[in-house]
């Protein structure tokens, strides 16, 4: 399913390599190590061949920036209201999203912090869940964070493209969503991929705690159980930022996202994000 969309992808790949000490995890999802962030903006396959390899940036030490993926060519400074709170005019409550040249300037980046904003409780926005693992792909033609999403995943529509029953039919026909994932990034997928209905426990792609600036960790720390986590994970993976680490390092990476996650869906107050469109 889904396969013309997964047709239209010409990726650049840029591999963020983990880090479970101060400066946190970097990965897809899962267990995995590395995140690759893959852009699709219409280069040429020779383009694609040339710029492969170039963007990986590999963490050597704590003193070091965390890396984080590319924001979009347009992020600004923090403004008052940089994240939409409201639905786009003449959208419904059933299928509200932000306004569609937002959208357009969302998904030409990976923002992980607006991703925090947006799935906090209490927001407008329509959340959908997969139906099956699907790869991640961006066919409105910006970057998304390689991989695949899986059964259960937790997202968030920006966008929903009806199908047009006079015209021709890509896969099922029922349309396509530009949806966010939970570490920042879109990915399209056909309406069959995914449903309305919440799953007992939701899943959701990592959020990258290198990829948070100091004002976001700060807040989600106000949180005593986020706050444990970390402190337990930086203590068990020592800092490490390349190479093997513990099954016990592993775990508590993953615990962190359970946790910040958990926190993101009470609605607490948090700051305006560093990078946004």
């Amino acid at each position: 399913m889904g396969h013309t969309l997964r047709r239209l992808r010409v990726s650049v790949c840029c591999t963020f390599l983990a880090a479970c000490g101060a400066s946190g995890p970097g990965s897809t999802s899962g267990d995995q190590t590395s995140a690759q962030v893959v852009t699709a903006r219409g280069e040429s396959p020779g383009d694609a061949e040339a710029a492969e390899g170039a963007g990986e940036v590999r963490e050597q030490g704590a003193e070091q920036s965390p890396a984080r993926p590319p924001a979009g060519a347009e992020a600004s400074a923090p403004v008052s209201a940089p994240v939409p709170e409201a639905c786009a005019p003449g959208s419904s409550a059933d299928d509200c999203a932000p306004p569609a040249p937002w959208v357009s300037k969302l998904c030409n980046g990976v923002y992980a912090e607006v991703a925090l904003l947006m799935f906090r409780g209490g927001t407008p926005w329509q959340r959908l869940y997969l139906r099956g693992k699907t790869r991640a792909v961006n066919a409105s033609g910006g970057a998304t964070v390689d991989g695949d999403l899986l059964r259960d995943e937790e997202v968030l529509v920006l966008r929903h493209r009806k199908g047009d029953p006079s015209g021709m039919q890509i896969g099922d026909g029922s349309g396509q969503y530009d949806a966010l994932r939970w570490n920042g990034s879109c990915v399209s997928l056909e309406a069959g991929e995914v449903t309305k209905r919440r799953p007992p426990a939701p899943g959701q792609a990592r959020v990258e705690w290198r990829w948070l600036g100091e004002g976001m960790r700060s807040a989600l720390r106000k949180d005593e159980a986020v706050t444990e986590t970390f402190l337990a994970r930086k203590k068990e993976c020592k800092g490490a930022t390349t190479g093997s680490v513990s099954k016990a390092c592993e775990r508590l990476d993953r615990k962190l996202i359970d946790r910040i996650v958990a926190y993101v869906r009470t609605g607490p107050e948090l700051p305006a994000p560093e990078e946004h469109p």
